[in-house]
């Protein structure tokens, strides 16, 4: 991605907030069991995961696409776009979703 494109400077601030949530939420889940995280801490974990995975998405995508993996590239755009639109309304969802398209937009545009 480019940092300088318009849709990558909104990027930076949705990607921060999240993080910060998702590090707030796996602080807060430590296990209180001498180790073993609940069902809860696990769900909380996967979560966080899934997060993390979303934000990675538009990188992950270029590295797929300049590794000539295109198809793949362009199913992992279709899980994410479920995902993306089960968030509608989480802040940040659209420039995730812009920054994948913009990339995958790359495909059709060589």
């Amino acid at each position: 991605m480019d940092p300088l494109s318009p849709s990558t400077s909104t990027l930076a601030p949705a990607i921060s907030h999240i993080a910060e949530t998702a590090a707030s939420l796996s602080t807060e889940l430590k296990p209180e069991n001498g180790g073993v995280p609940s069902a809860e801490q696990s769900k909380r974990e996967s979560e966080v995961e899934l997060v993390t995975w979303i934000l990675k998405s538009p990188n992950r995508l270029k590295s797929l696409i300049e590794a000539g993996q295109r198809r793949e590239a362009v199913h992992q755009w279709s899980v994410i776009q479920k995902i993306l639109d089960r968030w509608k309304d989480v802040k940040g969802t659209d420039d995730v979703r812009s920054a994948c398209q913009e990339v995958i937009q790359e495909i059709s545009g060589e």
